[in-house]
């Protein structure tokens, strides 16, 4: 699935409801997502053909998950490739961006 979009960060409601789990490979503008651009649902694990890590979601529930957040406005194509079993159902998108909540986030303390 390739979505081009305009936002500082993507959110996608998903399920797995034939299997245990599921997993959603994310790519943006062609590339696994960077540490920096992760969400707290994002994993990474060694890619298979270049040496490079492959970014992630393994989807074990029905619920909006997080896939991206650049801390910017801009445009982007967000393309997701899922694996058997994975039903997606409304994209949610933040156009704005709350520079005290992504400094917070970036540094890893938790909102309160």
């Amino acid at each position: 699935m390739r979505l081009k979009y305009e936002a500082a960060a993507v959110n996608l409601v998903m399920a797995s409801p034939h299997a245990a789990a599921a997993e959603v490979v994310i790519l943006q503008d062609g590339k696994p997502l960077t540490r920096n651009q992760s969400t707290r649902d994002t994993k990474f694990r060694p890619a298979a053909n270049d040496g490079g890590e492959e970014s992630y979601i393994r989807v074990d529930s029905a619920r909006m998950y997080f896939l991206v957040d650049n801390h910017a406005f801009g445009e982007h194509e967000l393309e997701l490739r899922c694996s058997a079993g994975v039903a997606a159902f409304a994209f949610t998108f933040t156009s704005c961006v709350d520079p005290v909540a992504s400094a917070l986030q970036t540094a890893g303390v938790p909102e309160s």
